[in-house]
């Protein structure tokens, strides 16, 4: 090869890449799988070629083989997973996503927001802003619609902000700036949503980060007439000198009063709530504010201000006997400029004895904008009362908002669907007389997805046999849009706007689907129809239902291959084995349980009011037998029953009435139905019948007083003995107490608290044992002893009748009720007399008791032989003369 071919090659190899080598590398993620190359974004690239900047597509599996310091810019648009900082951290770049921004700034922790839009500057004459119009308070909009902003939580103080959210101060935009390279963070990463501020912004930045700084030297100057920026020649007598322009320090804003304050109250001889003026300034700069007094009444002598507890929190307080108004100006200072309050009105109000003073009602710190839809917000209700009384707070009334107060915390919410003016009126208190505050909600609109309310069928694999239709329905709604819905079959569009689609297709699989959209959400249900022969399926697959032993069907048998005579087509009713049911069903008597209802809630040992209504569909009246059931259907067996006879004229209804009482001792864990029956008496084949399960459950509360056990009768003196049986039928255990008393007799003693197991477990039952001792000069009469149950706020109570018989002769030992046999406890009873656990007969006495008592017994065995003998004389002489006819 020639030697001057040989140069000219060479110099195309080195020319080459420097042709070659583009301004930006666009660093996107790998595209899914089946794309060959990544979706730009045409904002992006628009903005590229609006500022002549060239680019290389780059994407994420390619980062780790690309040489980047061929390039003046990267622009990381995506939150790639393969960046490598150490390979790029000598290069300008461009981010939006707050997992770039973690990995390019060390120490930062970013994250994002839904539904936002809207962000505020901290310095306008930055050149990223420049040809933006702003408001006074430096908000403006990014997005057209709302969309997800991202933001820096924890910003290092080497990283310089732009622009904060406005509604919170953290940093959207920011860049840091060292060893001429620059990183920037712009928090809006849906490109397609920008508005023309978004764009701008966007824009702007690609022009600050590529402009490259100017050259000079001793004799020249660095200066781009920008009265905002400071001018400086760096390295001036080396070939690699360079200007900087570095950004002055911003005019300093002053303060923003964003009040006015309302007027303080506070009750004669109290404190005013506390007043936080940091709520009532915002700073643009974003500088510490210090607070203090700007002016006040120096003829003051009855209202004192407290020191503050923190920077801007001040409260007031008042002579004891000082009452009326009076007024104070405070200031916000950040270090410069200095703004003032309004004059704020300080209020004591007086006491006016004896009537009741009202409640007073502080300002609502309360959220006030809040999004469609949105969860539930809280703020706490606070209010004041002269005679610190105990406050209620309630709510009055509410307009499109939903509102709960739980002690003094409110919860509201709005309703679903809604958006536009809502407010809930909320009132305080203190059991005589009210204050009340109205809180005012603008709720935004969102736009809502369209929904499907309900499918049908409801399963998402349908088998059919061949020759039989379905129809597939669908419910649904859009609340605040116009909705369009379509069925396709196999992807085929089908049919437009119809609610239902009937399928009967040939053998095969098939998917049918039905989409409902508002142009911008959409929501599908999908279905996979099999179609083949009857016996090539499942009971299951075909939504059939197997019939067990102790179950009949009504339907027909559908034939399949793994239940052939026991796939029913309708779901299969029990036998009801135990009861008298009908051979066959005629439609000519019709029979409606009207109570119970679905849902209701039956307990044990309650009365189950049955109503039914009985229609005679024949043309001539007829009298009509009705049995009803209260069956078992876990054990099969009938638990309760009861019939009775009418008369129904034709073509007309009559209602009947049956009442059981459910036992206490039934199965929890068994399932139950009431079946009701009514038939022809003139033909028993005209017969139907109906059934409907319930739900028997057990009371949570309900201990009984089983026995109760007393002498029917005592002597004065006496001891006596009585025992108590308790049981617990309901389904929780109880703490309860038991007493006896009889105010004549001294008795009045209530047992200590004692626990009484659930229904059904080892200790629901207790027997409670009571000795007490019948007073000595007590008369003889009968008197009633009362037993009383308590436990939790429920009371039962039994009484007994017992004789008393008095006279002069000692009293018996004791006298002891019958034994129970469950757990027992022993009681000493009467409050006013020495508890008495069993009582000794001296001696002596016990020899007399004897004595008289044998005594006594012979002269009653006298008595009566001689009153008992004529007579069975006269019955023996009668017996013979009998005998002897």
């Amino acid at each position: 090869m020639p030697k001057a071919w040989k140069f000219i090659f060479l110099l195309a190899i080195l020319i080459l890449p420097l042709a070659s080598a583009a301004d930006v590398a666009y660093i996107l993620e790998d595209p899914p799988s089946g794309q060959t190359s990544p979706q730009l974004n045409l904002v992006i690239i628009s903005a590229l070629n609006n500022k002549g900047l060239t680019y290389d597509v780059i994407k994420d599996s390619q980062i780790p083989t690309t040489d980047f310091s061929q390039y003046s810019l990267l622009l990381i648009a995506e939150d790639v997973d393969k960046l490598d900082y150490s390979r790029v951290s000598q290069k300008n770049k461009i981010f939006f996503n707050d997992r770039v921004a973690e990995d390019v700034w060390k120490g930062v922790s970013a994250t994002y927001t839904t539904n936002r839009k809207t962000i505020k500057s901290t310095n306008i004459n930055h050149e990223v802003f420049e040809g933006i119009t702003f408001p006074t308070d430096w908000t403006m909009e990014i997005y057209s619609t709302t969309n997800q902003i991202h933001f820096l939580q924890i910003k290092p103080s080497y990283i310089t902000t732009l622009a904060i959210r406005s509604d919170l101060n953290v940093p959207v935009i920011a860049y840091s700036e060292s060893n001429e390279i620059k990183n920037f963070f712009f928090g809006a990463p849906f490109f397609n949503d920008w508005n023309s501020n978004g764009k701008q912004i966007f824009e702007n930045a690609l022009t600050w980060m590529t402009q490259l700084p100017d050259e000079c030297n001793l004799n020249s100057e660095c200066d781009d007439s920008n009265p905002l920026t400071q001018d400086i020649c760096h390295e001036p007598q080396a070939e690699t000198s360079y200007c900087t322009n570095d950004l002055l320090p911003p005019e300093n804003n002053p303060p923003t009063f964003t009040g006015p304050i309302p007027e303080i109250r506070w009750i004669k001889g109290t404190a005013s709530e506390p007043l936080n003026l940091n709520n009532y300034f915002d700073d643009l700069d974003g500088e510490d504010l210090t607070f203090g007094i700007s002016a006040y009444n120096p003829e003051n002598t009855g209202i004192h201000i407290n020191p503050p507890e923190e920077n801007g929190i001040f409260s007031f307080w008042s002579d004891a006997e000082f009452t009326g108004e009076d007024w104070i100006v405070f200031y916000a200072d950040d270090g410069e400029d200095r703004t003032s309050t309004n004059t704020i009105i300080l209020s004591v109000i007086p006491i006016i004895p004896p009537e009741n003073q009202p409640p007073v009602f502080q300002a609502l710190q309360c959220e006030t904008q809040i999004d469609e839809d949105a969860e539930e917000k809280t703020c706490v209700l606070q209010a004041s009362d002269p005679e610190n009384d105990e406050l209620t707070f309630e709510v009055e009334s509410q307009a499109n908002l939903i509102c709960a107060i739980n002690e003094n915390t409110l919860t509201y919410s709005p309703e679903e669907n809604y958006n536009g003016s809502a407010s809930c009126t909320i009132s305080v208190s203190d059991g005589t007389s009210a204050d009340s505050k109205t809180l005012e909600i603008n709720i935004q609109p969102i736009n809502d997805a369209p929904e499907i309310i309900s499918a049908t069928p409801s399963q998402s694999v349908i088998n059919l046999f061949e020759g039989k239709s379905q129809i597939f329905s669908l419910e649904t709604q859009d609340i605040d849009s116009e909705k369009t819905l379509q069925w396709f079959l196999d992807d085929i569009l089908q049919l437009t706007t119809a609610s239902q689609y009937t399928f009967l297709q040939s053998p095969g699989s098939y998917i049918l689907s039905a989409k409902v959209s508002d142009g911008q959400f959409t929501n599908e249900k999908i279905w996979s129809v099999i179609v083949g022969n009857i016996e090539d399926y499942t009971c299951s697959e075909v939504s059939g239902y197997i019939t067990k032993e102790n179950e009949i069907c009504r339907g027909e048998f559908l034939g399949v291959k793994d239940y052939p005579e026991s796939c029913c087509s309708t779901i299969p009713e029990p036998k009801f084995g135990d009861a008298k049911t009908c051979e066959s069903l005629s439609n000519e008597i019709e029979i409606e349980i009207e109570n119970p209802e679905d849902g209701d809630a039956i307990e044990f040992g309650s009365t189950l009011d049955i109503e039914l209504d009985i229609t005679n569909n024949q043309d001539e009246e007829q009298d009509i037998e009705v049995e009803a059931y209260l069956y078992d259907l876990t054990d099969d067996k009938v638990l309760m029953e009861d019939s009775a006879s009418i008369s129904v004229g034709d073509d007309s209804s009559r209602v009947l009435k049956f009442n059981f009482e459910i036992p206490n001792d039934l199965d929890l864990e068994n399932k139950y139905a009431i079946l009701t029956k009514a038939y022809s008496e003139d033909d028993k084949d005209t017969c139907n019948q109906i059934y409907k399960k319930i739900e028997l459950n057990r009371p949570n509360e309900n201990v009984i007083i089983s026995a109760f056990d007393l002498p029917l009768t005592a002597v004065c003196g006496q001891v006596i003995s009585s025992k108590i049986k308790l049981e617990n039928l309901g389904s929780e255990s109880q703490e309860a107490a038991i007493s006896l008393k009889n105010k004549d007799l001294g008795i009045s003693q209530t047992s200590e608290k004692f626990t009484i197991e659930e229904y059904d477990e080892d200790n629901d039952k207790k027997t409670m044992e009571f000795s007490l001792k019948i007073p000595e000069d007590a008369e003889t009469k009968a008197y009633v002893i009362t037993a009383t149950l308590s436990y939790g706020a429920l009371r039962e109570t039994l009484t007994k009748e017992i004789k008393i018989q008095c006279s002069s002769q000692e009293p018996n030992t004791s006298f002891t009720a019958e034994t129970l046999s469950d757990e027992q406890t022993q009681i000493n009873l009467n409050k006013n007399q020495p508890a008495v656990a069993s009582q000794q007969t001296k001696p002596k006495t016990f020899l007399y008791m004897m004595i008289l008592s044998n005594i006594s017994l012979i002269i009653v065995s006298v008595l009566a032989y001689l009153l008992i003998l004529p007579s069975v004389n006269s019955k023996i002489s009668i017996r013979r003369e009998l005998l002897k006819k």
